[in-house]
């Protein structure tokens, strides 16, 4: 869930969300995580994030959260911050390079939506390079794929300890002649339609 702030900013939006992240912490089974954007959106934005097998179980235990007054009543401060209505989104983890068990402090992402039939080699190209790029660099790559509320789209999360190793590592690989030939490479597959690109990190 991507979130925008308004009125005092995320001065004042961003002990709320963490007040309202704790409260879900502490009274679901799943583990929430907030996130601060860097770059790629628009400045004071955040994002909540969790992880579930089950759709329809996570649904249904927000709804039954969503109705308690104490759940209301940490919520509220964070609807009066908004700057508009939060966008949503669900994503499929396909594959994995490296150790992605743990939330890291860092994360930077590319998000490109493709027309429906290029799906295929668009999530083909997108694993082999994440494997690619945690051979090159150490860094674990997650690959995450999404229709509903997004349209086909493939997404590749690169996880860091830092900000610091996020910009150490990134200009290492991107310094090598092997990451030049990849995107050289990779220039006569799938294009997208649109694509975006952030980096965030996690306060709560």
């Amino acid at each position: 869930m991507t979130i925008g702030t308004a009125g005092g900013g995320a001065a004042t939006a961003v002990p709320a969300m963490i007040a309202a992240v704790e409260h879900f912490n502490d009274n679901t089974d799943y583990d929430f995580a907030l996130w601060q954007g860097l770059l790629g959106g628009p400045v004071g934005s955040c994002a909540v994030s969790t992880r579930f097998e089950s759709y329809g179980e996570y649904t249904a235990a927000m709804q039954d959260m969503n109705a308690r007054p104490d759940t209301l009543a940490v919520v509220g401060p964070v609807t009066e911050v908004l700057a508009g209505g939060p966008e949503d989104s669900v994503w499929s983890i396909i594959h994995a390079a490296g150790d992605v068990s743990e939330v890291p402090n860092t994360v930077a992402n590319i998000i490109n939506r493709f027309d429906i039939e290029q799906m295929p080699a668009a999530v083909a190209q997108a694993i082999d390079f994440a494997d690619f790029t945690h051979e090159l660099s150490g860094t674990p790559a997650t690959v995450c794929t999404s229709i509903w509320g997004t349209g086909p789209t493939v997404r590749i999360i690169w996880g860091y300890s830092s900000v610091t190793d996020f910009e150490q590592r990134t200009e290492a690989a991107m310094a090598s002649p092997a990451f030049a030939e990849k995107v050289a490479a990779n220039a006569s597959g799938p294009r997208p339609a649109d694509s975006q690109s952030g980096v965030a990190i996690r306060i709560a």
